[in-house]
């Protein structure tokens, strides 16, 4: 079955700065944001970011996977996401 999956991001950390929280998301094992710096992006914090990704296939489960991009040991910027909002695609 296929759906469109909603992605929601808003940075709430009120030190965080551009660039210091990157990362890649990837649904089903395959990477469909790449280097997404929700500060910079949402043109600034606290704004809310939305990425809405269509036509993902789930046969079972729906897997999301955050991979960092910066390096989180030194900053402590993991990756974060807020919501999720998944639609089943009608069949036509």
């Amino acid at each position: 079955t296929r759906y469109t999956v909603k992605l929601y991001f808003a940075e709430l950390d009120e030190n965080a700065k551009p660039g210091a929280r990157v990362f890649d998301v990837a649904l089903q094992g395959k990477t469909v944001v790449t280097g997404l710096d929700v500060v910079s992006e949402a043109g600034g914090r606290a704004k809310p970011l939305v990425r809405e990704i269509e036509n993902v296939t789930v046969t079972d489960n729906l897997t999301v996977e955050l991979v960092a991009k910066t390096p989180n040991a030194t900053t402590g910027q993991w990756p974060v996401l807020n919501a999720i909002e998944v639609v089943r695609n009608e069949n036509k």
